[in-house]
């Protein structure tokens, strides 16, 4: 684990707070910053997320979380941190985030220019060994249900499109299974 930035900044009483920058990342066209402070009585040192908002003077401020959504990636960014060993949170350290909206899981994809892409998983399955994961883009105006294959490479987890017929039809069955 590397380094992490610090950056400080004064509140109202004009004390000056030490802020430790867990991740900047931009998603979406916005830019986004995931913190937490090490002496401010009044957060303590929860986990933090805020935009990053251009000032005229060139520099950036904190701003709001506006929809569940960012929250939402904001929340899977930080679980793939701490999942690759890339951050461990402090004992007792959460976020200030409310869980029960938090309905899916998330896979963030990347497309051939570089542009990140959020789906919601709606299932896992294993069939004959293999590994499925069954996702939509929540963003769609009608949202299609997509699957792929998961595949361990040396790089990670990647995903494969399913294409086959004779796949296709094991994972449909698959799901009426589950469901029943």
């Amino acid at each position: 684990m590397s380094e992490l930035e610090r950056l400080y900044i004064h509140n109202d009483e004009n004390q000056e707070i030490e802020l430790v920058v867990v991740k900047r990342f931009e998603a979406n066209d916005k830019k986004y910053i995931i913190f937490y402070a090490t002496n401010d009585e009044a957060v303590g040192n929860e986990i933090q997320a805020a935009t990053l908002v251009p000032t005229e003077t060139g520099g950036e401020a904190f701003g709001d979380i506006q929809t569940q959504e960012e929250m939402d990636l904001i929340n899977d960014v930080l679980n793939d941190l701490v999942e690759s060993g890339e951050f461990q949170p402090e004992e007792g350290q959460g976020h200030d985030h409310d869980h029960e909206h938090h309905d899916h899981e998330h896979l963030i994809a990347t497309d051939e220019d570089g542009n990140e892409i959020v789906f919601a998983i709606e299932r896992r399955l294993e069939i004959n060994g293999k590994q499925y994961v069954v996702y939509y883009d929540e963003n769609a105006d009608q949202p299609q249900m997509e699957a792929a294959q998961l595949v361990d490479t040396e790089d990670g987890q990647e995903m494969f499109p399913v294409e086959s017929e004779g796949e296709w039809a094991l994972i449909d069955q698959a799901l009426r299974d589950s469901a029943e």
